[in-house]
């Protein structure tokens, strides 16, 4: 009897553990780029590998950048924990907000450091830097994980800079917002 109450025990908590980790599969690649503002000839990639207690190790590479290629934010995460709310009162604003910011994670794509998210919300604000006159607008892409947004030009303009920030954070170009108990740079 009490092996097969120990034994339920053990399912139920597989259960739990697994539902709660649901939105990443351990040992798998999640890639995530933005084009440096730095050197806007080159694109910035960032792997992220959970392991199985849900740590997070990320590396590095560059490679030259396409005329397709754009600055990003991303947020990869439970989607339970994210929303997002575009252009509220002004053109080129959008909102990702959390629902907790424990465990969250930011890495700018250029100065790749990360630092712990200090507040449940991060603004991404896109504005012309060709033409004072003219404006640009947030694309926000998601899926079942997360989320990336980039910048749009408007009419009028040719180049957009995309601001990120959140409470004491503030970073000029792409950010990776992601969930992880902890979290390793290589």
């Amino acid at each position: 009897m009490k092996a097969k109450l120990f034994f339920c025990f053990m399912l139920i908590g597989l259960a739990f553990s697994t539902h709660a980790q649901s939105w990443f599969t351990p040992g798998t690649v999640y890639q995530f780029e933005s084009k440096s503002v730095s050197n806007p000839q080159e694109v910035i990639t960032l792997r992220v590998v959970y392991d199985t207690q849900g740590n997070a190790t990320v590396t590095k590479s560059t490679r030259y950048a396409g005329s397709q290629d754009k600055q990003k934010t991303c947020s990869f995460g439970p989607p339970a924990e994210l929303s997002i709310s575009t252009n509220q009162g002004a053109p080129g604003i959008t909102t990702y907000t959390y629902t907790t910011k424990n465990k969250y994670w930011m890495i700018p794509f250029d100065t790749y450091t990360s630092a712990a998210m200090p507040s449940t919300e991060t603004t991404i604000t896109c504005t012309c830097t060709s033409n004072g006159e003219a404006t640009c607008d947030v694309s926000t892409q998601t899926n079942s994980s997360g989320a990336c947004s980039t910048c749009v030009p408007g009419t009028g303009c040719m180049t957009c800079k995309m601001t990120v920030s959140n409470s004491t954070f503030i970073n000029i170009g792409g950010v990776l917002i992601i969930k992880a108990n902890n979290i390793t740079l290589q």
